[in-house]
């Protein structure tokens, strides 16, 4: 700091000195590096100037993956509580012969069960046609 204050008092460019005690092997090292992390290819259009600031910003953020388990553990439990499954009938009546004919079958009792009902009952009492 007090050598960037003299050089400013004696109206030299601070900058311009350091490169004077660097070798031109590491200020070309360090110029490349500063290229690959930031490099400025000039305004195109919004949507790269867009890209280019998230990326940016994205780059900067760190997760914090203590508070992220604990999250994770948060939301693994509410699953598991809300997590049910149906519970087998044993007193509804077997009409099927695989999981999927009882899908249809369920299926078809939503649809036509109210127009069957007397046929079914006729035919468990045996008064059927």
């Amino acid at each position: 700091m007090e050598a960037k204050k003299a050089a400013e008092e004696r109206g030299e460019d601070f900058e311009r000195l350091q490169a004077l005690k660097t070798q031109a092997d590491l200020a070309e090292r360090k110029e490349m590096a500063k290229r690959r992390k930031n490099p400025d290819r000039g305004f195109s259009d919004y949507e790269a100037m867009t890209l280019r600031q998230y990326q940016r910003l994205s780059g900067n953020i760190k997760p914090d993956m203590k508070s992220y388990e604990r999250m994770r553990e948060v939301v693994a439990k509410k699953r598991d509580q809300y997590h049910r499954r149906r519970m087998f009938d044993p007193d509804a009546p077997i009409d099927y012969i695989n999981e999927r004919n009882r899908k249809f079958n369920q299926k078809l009792d939503r649809f036509y069960d109210k127009y069957t009902e007397d046929l079914k009952s006729d035919l468990e009492r045996g008064t059927a046609i």
